[in-house]
């Protein structure tokens, strides 16, 4: 369990990316979305967490284990884990070669955190 000492949580302020033709620079802007995405996600679950006087927070293994499971078979859909760079540990020698972003789109990865929330953040279990 994460035991939190939850204050004032700073949102960020929703800016304009300008599109792009050019993959690389556009992929730079699906990884930045991503993160804010989690910006957002964090900053709400904190704050219901401090509405609720809640201090703590635990993913449930099973919801753990179907994610991974979920970002695996996204993963296996680009070329991503193929290659040996920093995207699937291959920096640091004897590390486990797992693939951890989400490449499923930002549309559908703004989807899953929209039902968590929904559902009462769904995955978690709080103390």
């Amino acid at each position: 369990m994460w035991r939190l000492r939850i204050g004032r949580c700073l949102t960020r302020r929703r800016v304009g990316l300008p599109a792009s033709d050019n993959s690389g620079f556009r992929q730079v802007h699906v990884w930045i979305l991503l993160n804010m995405e989690h910006v957002d996600f964090i900053c709400e679950l904190l704050s219901s967490m401090k509405e609720r006087q809640i201090t703590e927070i635990e993913a449930l293994p099973q919801f753990e284990k179907e994610w991974v499971a979920h970002v695996n078979e996204r993963s296996k859909e680009t070329l991503y884990p193929l290659a040996s760079s920093y995207y699937v540990g291959a920096e640091v020698a004897g590390k486990p070669r797992v693939f951890m972003p989400y490449s499923g789109g930002v549309r559908g990865y703004r989807r899953i955190l929209e039902r968590v929330k929904a559902n009462d953040w769904e995955g978690f279990r709080f103390g």
